[in-house]
């Protein structure tokens, strides 16, 4: 797996794109160094405080009295081996104080994915992940038959022998001598069949007539819904969406939002259904935002307050036929219903380098008439480009997962997943790093208790969440204040943890990583004793963004 924190490339000395990373990331350490004044006034002082807030690169080098294998540097405190410790200096009050808690947490820079299947062998073009709950969750793409896979892998195998090359892998399903069977699944009041793909099931008996019009051209080039409990098991329901270019899906009062293109790469449209199970295609809303550029495949993400926020690739200032109908500038736009009424923000990501001043035009293949080209602005060096946009947020920290094509790249074996970040979903997104290879067209989802990332490569995703690994935390405090610590409490593992917040399919609560010392007796000095421990396989290690010690 190509997984990695680089910048985008460098290929002239005053790239743009350097420049706006670095302004975003100077945007981000004075966030977390007004977050720090807010809370603490000084690390040492002999004063009563209600905490200890731990979060700039000078806090780390004051607070870390000894330490093994942790490095100091942007304001972290990374680990530089599966297994790292530190100690505190010893922080000293003129009256006796008690250690409630202490809390740690980790960079947003969310990078721990490791490889996984989830893209099932009958899907077909860029999948859509959605969840409505605790063991309850979907993927939707488009469908593809047993014979047409087998029929498709004779005729690559055919091709490959006549150019002398190496064959396909195998299918991994055989229709040869399949016959279905009758399945039962805990949870599921269906009656089920076996398939021949590999834990997948369907309904015994259909409840829709896909050989006549208007479901047969659903079932066609529409997109369908797979539903697990596990997210092992899966069970095909049939078409949920009548359209082909379906770019996102959100959930909202048992109701199903899905954003699709039309014509392809342009104005999102939606359709809502309301039970996905039923395999008949939900209503077709129209025209969702009537967008002033081209570009589109949009993701849609609601916040807390149950607006709708979309996010869509702006192909303004590129040629996107060049670059994998992408662009470096992603427009932010938000709904009240999300039926209709987008309002046009500021840019979400915004790469752009400098403008020219002077225009150039492209055609898109899917469009006719006048429409069919598009006029973009020429900008100088060439543009990283993103695109396929997704969204989710953890503890109210906004993440994007998208195409990256950086420039240079042209091909799709450069391209890979890009990650980008934001304190606040009306705030600038950052690119951090990209994952993966090839052309992605990522969604992301939570689902009992691990996150999962799908794409249209060989390659999905899944994560524990941005927290790496297990933090091991002691305190000792120094009772009567002659600088010595009189009692160690014992050794208490603490790690993140997320769950989904009731009502919503991509806001995810997030749980801190804070252990309890009120057993402690009260003091006039504290220390604290810190060990971050990882899997021996894990390329990604834990580094840390703040440790908050509250006193009362």
């Amino acid at each position: 797996m190509r997984l990695s924190r680089e910048k985008s490339p460098l290929k002239t000395a005053d790239r743009s794109f350097d420049r706006q990373w670095k302004l975003q990331s100077d945007q981000y350490m004075k966030f977390k160094l007004l977050w720090a004044c807010l809370l603490t006034s000084s690390l040492f002082a002999d004063d009563r405080q209600p905490q200890w807030q731990i979060s700039t690169t000078e806090d780390w080098q004051a607070f870390i009295a000894d330490t093994n294998g942790i490095k100091i540097a942007d304001g972290h405190a990374a680990a530089e081996k599966p297994e790292v410790s530190f100690s505190s200096q010893l922080k000293t009050f003129s009256d006796p104080t008690r250690l409630q808690d202490v809390e740690l947490r980790q960079s947003v820079e969310w990078m721990n994915w490791q490889p996984h299947k989830l893209y099932q062998p009958n899907m077909k073009n860029a999948p859509v992940l959605i969840s409505h709950g605790p063991n309850d969750h979907w993927i939707i793409a488009q469908y593809r038959s047993g014979e047409q896979l087998v029929d498709a892998y004779q005729a690559k195998v055919a091709d490959a022998k006549k150019k002398n090359r190496k064959p396909p892998a195998p299918l991994g399903f055989s229709l040869e001598g399949f016959v279905e069977e009758e399945v039962t699944l805990k949870g599921y009041d269906d009656k089920l069949v076996t398939t021949p793909f590999p834990n997948q099931y369907q309904p015994s008996e259909w409840k829709g007539d896909y050989s006549k019009p208007p479901l047969k051209r659903a079932w066609k080039s529409g997109y369908h819904a797979w539903h697990s409990r596990d997210m092992i098991h899966w069970v095909h329901y049939g078409p949920t969406a009548a359209a082909p270019t379906v770019t996102t899906a959100e959930y909202a009062d048992g109701k199903t939002y899905f954003y699709y293109d039309r014509p392809n790469d342009r104005d999102p449209h939606l359709i809502i259904d309301s039970d996905l199970r039923d395999g008949i295609p939900g209503e077709d809303k129209g025209l969702a935002f009537d967008a002033p550029w081209g570009g589109s495949d949009v993701g849609v993400i609601r916040d807390l307050e149950g607006k709708f926020h979309m996010i869509s690739e702006n192909w303004q200032p590129i040629d996107a036929s060049k670059r994998s109908w992408d662009s470096p500038l992603a427009s932010h736009m938000v709904s009240e219903t999300g039926i209709t009424d987008f309002q046009i923000l500021e840019p979400a990501v915004d790469y752009r380098t400098k403008p020219t001043g002077k225009t150039g035009t492209f055609e898109h293949p899917h469009w006719k008439g006048e429409e069919k080209v598009v006029t973009y602005e020429i900008h100088e060096s060439e543009q990283d480009a993103f695109g396929d946009w997704a969204a989710i947020a953890i503890g109210g920290q906004c993440y994007l997962v998208g195409d990256y094509d950086p420039a240079g790249a042209h091909d799709r074996a450069g391209m890979s997943v890009g990650l980008f970040t934001s304190e606040n979903i009306n705030q600038p997104f950052r690119f951090y790093g990209h994952i993966g290879s090839g052309h992605p067209d990522p969604d992301i989802m939570f689902a009992d208790g691990k996150f999962y990332l799908i794409t249209q490569t060989e390659t999905d995703f899944v994560s524990d969440g941005p927290w790496v690994g297990t933090a091991k935390m002691r305190a000792g405090v120094d009772q009567d204040g002659d600088g010595q610590i009189d009692q160690w409490s014992e050794w208490q593992d603490s790690r993140e943890t997320y769950s989904l917040v009731p009502g919503f399919a991509k806001q995810v609560a997030r749980t801190p990583a804070k252990a309890s010392f009120a057993d402690l007796p009260a003091g006039k000095g504290f220390q604290i004793e810190v060990k971050l421990v990882s899997p021996e396989d894990q390329e990604v290690l834990p580094k840390l963004d703040q440790l908050i010690a509250t006193f009362e």
